[in-house]
């Protein structure tokens, strides 16, 4: 009576000595690339820059247990996700407000009708959106270096609609100017600057 050659170590009931060989190449090829990244992160973690920012490892008196540079990476990736929409819905709710472009018009939703209106608006969106994501990746980065906390920075959604809404209003239609209302804007995060470092 035949009987079945033994079970290799690992190959699972419903599988034939064949396929269990083409799902070690596979695993190994992926233990190769994680083998790759573990010398990279061990490489940083041993430098200059793994000790300033105590990934684990670095032999820093206060490393932080766990952290690797790839990890981070992921964590910082992970965050930019979940915060991008903020380039594009905060560009959109600032347009809303006309900003700088000039109507004459009583009836201040009829300045949508205006083409060139309606461009100066769109160059304001632009304008936005490349400051939104300018400031918000320099705070975020200067934050993440002298602190060496996992922490962005970028504006906040439900101030940017009462500014649009309720301070200057559609189209400037509010009670207070464009200008004026971001100026009192830039004192206020100059006050916030002073209450943090005192």
């Amino acid at each position: 009576m035949a009987t079945s050659p033994p079970p290799v170590h690992g190959m699972m009931p419903h599988q034939d000595e064949h396929s269990f060989a083409q799902e070690q190449v596979g695993r190994s090829r992926f233990c190769g690339i994680r083998d790759f990244f573990d010398y990279v992160d061990c490489y940083i973690t041993t430098s200059r820059f793994g000790h300033f920012f105590r990934l684990s490892g670095s032999g820093h008196p206060e490393e932080i247990t766990g952290s690797t540079f790839f990890r981070e990476c992921r964590a910082g990736v992970t965050t930019f996700a979940t915060m991008a929409y903020i380039i594009a819905v905060n560009a959109a709710l600032l347009q809303q407000t006309g900003g700088t472009c000039e109507c004459d018009l009583a009836d201040r939703k009829a300045c949508d009708k205006i083409d060139s209106y309606m461009a100066c608006k769109e160059d304001i969106r632009r304008d936005i959106i490349t400051a939104t994501a300018a400031v918000a990746g320099m705070a975020s980065f200067a934050f993440g270096l002298l602190t060496n906390l996992p922490v962005a920075i970028a504006p906040g959604m439900g101030l940017n609609a009462y500014f649009t809404f309720q301070v200057v209003g559609y189209n400037g239609s509010g009670p207070i100017s464009y200008s004026l209302a971001l100026t009192a804007v830039f004192v206020e995060g100059l006050i916030f600057i002073f209450l943090a470092l005192t």
